[in-house]
């Protein structure tokens, strides 16, 4: 009986991890190659986008922001204002000129792609100092 149980909850998990993954693959891949092209387009080495934690710190760079943001898009709670403030800025370097664009980047893992391929510039901080 116990041996019965201990075979099906194992199938049941594999079986989770096993859509889990298929279900990043589906949409982390996209992120990823759409992360490495923003990154050249800003002309930040693309590899950047593959190393993690260092690619937040690439985007902490194309925002202009400093380091120690780093340390607070860690801390659990105190960094949902930071992740939301970091994917507005982020946006905003690429072009995006509402605040509904920006706002749609919040669910960044499905309408990253569609922002990497339709932007296709880079605004440097001459030109965000006097669009924004």
């Amino acid at each position: 009986m116990i041996g019965q149980f201990i075979s099906t909850t194992a199938i049941v998990i594999a079986l989770i991890v096993f859509l889990l993954s298929i279900i990043l693959s589906v949409t982390g891949i996209p992120a990823l190659i759409s992360l490495i092209f923003l990154f050249n387009i800003a002309e930040k080495p693309g590899w950047a986008a593959i190393i993690p934690f260092y690619n937040i710190i690439v985007i902490l760079q194309i925002i202009k922001k400093p380091l120690w943001w780093f340390f607070l898009l860690l801390i659990p709670i105190v960094n949902i204002p930071f992740i939301l403030i970091t994917i507005f800025e982020f946006t905003r370097r690429f072009g995006a000129e509402t605040k509904s664009e920006s706002a749609l980047m919040v669910v960044m893992i499905m309408f990253l792609p569609l922002f990497a391929l339709n932007s296709a510039s880079y605004v440097s901080d001459e030109g965000f100092t006097k669009q924004h």
